[in-house]
């Protein structure tokens, strides 16, 4: 889509500058992954730099500023609700959809899977949101039908990311209308891997707004669509272990667990690692047993806990994933709290390093677990360490990228 938008920048400027040298501007995907990424602020050539402030029509304003930080996540308020089978209607134009666009638009939503946890919602709404508008415009032409259920299973898949990010950035109700509208695409199409999903991340919302009996039973539907497919991982272990955790249920909350990993173990060509929390697809076994440390965790079964942490430690430290290796620390931190033989001082540091982890673009659930090891340590409150703990988390919850989380998470 930046290519897309990118071309159409070009013809401007030329236009725009009487410069024809314009037209033949690129951005190379490393560099676009480096700027998004990293925040490089080093200035690209001038005619790159004059291409780029007509792209994102900026014209008044310094070169730099196109590098400046992104603030609050640009997801706006839910999308309004439609009938998801007037998709199906045919449109008043000839059909020039281009096969090409479409699998461009399918390789976009690879991407922002692939780097969603190394540049967060916050970068990546923007792009998602521009594809969703890009694939509504393709429906409301003529297509074959074939073209029009591939657009559309497209058009429910990016629908569903925005959902995800909604949640991760503190915005259930925003999360709520997305998720309804790749609902009503997924049940059009008969696409069950897609309702899975949707099901699985309403299962994820409802759990960080503490609805644990409504996130077990969502989480319980989008497995009796397919018990034995490895999309099922996921509702299992992120969805019904957790819920039931938190509800105190012990013997239905081991059972699932077990279910869950029983499945994984039987599963063929899972991903490995630790797969992105995103992903469409099946869960990783390292990022299934990294769901089942926190429902182990609920359950206070410190000796689990440990364990389990053990096992993919190897995996969760090579990661790229800063937000797993944060949530697992977490996880440990108030682990260490618990039991008979409480270790502050261990607890204390696994949570700073956690939230204090480079880069780290902020979500929903890092907050909630750094509050809640927060409250876990208050006996302790008079110590040094958890003192130090509570001034670094304020700390990093005044911040200009957590600030919208914490004030989404008080209203």
């Amino acid at each position: 889509m930046f290519d897309i938008e990118l071309s159409r920048a070009r013809k401007l400027a030329a236009q725009g500058d009487d410069n024809r040298d314009l037209l033949f501007v690129t951005v190379s995907r490393r560099t676009f992954y480096r700027w998004m990424g990293d925040g490089d602020r080093h200035e690209p050539k001038p005619e790159t730099v004059r291409v780029l402030m007509y792209m994102f029509d900026m014209l008044d304003e310094p070169p730099m500023a196109l590098f400046e930080e992104v603030g609050d996540v640009p997801l706006g308020a839910a999308p309004s609700p439609f009938d998801a089978s007037a998709l199906l209607g045919i449109g008043s134009a000839p059909s020039a959809v281009d096969p090409a666009l479409l699998a461009l638009a399918a390789g976009q939503i690879t991407e922002i899977v692939e780097h969603y946890e190394m540049l967060g919602p916050q970068q990546l709404a923007r792009e998602a949101l521009l594809l969703r508008s890009v694939l509504h415009v393709l429906l409301s032409g003529r297509q074959t039908l074939r073209q029009r259920e591939r657009t559309m299973q497209l058009c429910g898949q990016v629908s569903a990311l925005l959902g995800y990010m909604s949640v991760n950035s503190g915005q259930p109700r925003t999360a709520e209308g997305y998720l309804a509208e790749a609902m009503g695409v997924a049940v059009e199409i008969e696409d069950t891997a897609l309702q899975m999903w949707v099901l699985g991340t309403q299962s994820f919302s409802l759990y960080y707004q503490q609805d644990y009996k409504k996130a077990d039973e969502a989480a319980r539907m989008a497995v009796e669509l397919d018990p034995s497919s490895p999309l099922a991982i996921r509702p299992l272990i992120n969805g019904r272990a957790r819920a039931l955790a938190r509800l105190g249920v012990k013997r239905e909350a081991e059972y699932v667990i077990g279910a869950g990993l029983a499945l994984a173990g039987r599963a063929d060509d899972l991903p490995e690692g630790v797969s992105s929390c995103i992903s469409l697809g099946a869960y990783s076994p390292a990022r299934t047993l990294a769901n089942a440390i926190t429902a182990h965790l609920s359950l206070g079964d410190t000796s689990k806990v440990f364990s389990l942490a053990k096992e993919i430690e190897p995996m969760v430290v090579s990661s790229e994933s800063v937000w797993t290796r944060a949530l697992v620390g977490l996880d440990l931190a108030t682990a260490h709290l618990q039991g008979n033989r409480p270790d502050i001082e261990q607890a204390m540091a696994l949570g700073t390093t956690a939230i204090e982890a480079g880069g780290m673009p902020p979500i929903r659930s890092v907050h909630q677990r750094g509050g809640e090891l927060l409250r876990q340590a208050g006996a302790w409150r008079g110590e040094a360490g958890v003192r130090e703990y509570a001034e670094r988390l304020r700390s990093w919850e005044a911040s200009p990228l957590v600030a919208p989380l914490v004030a989404s998470a008080t209203t």
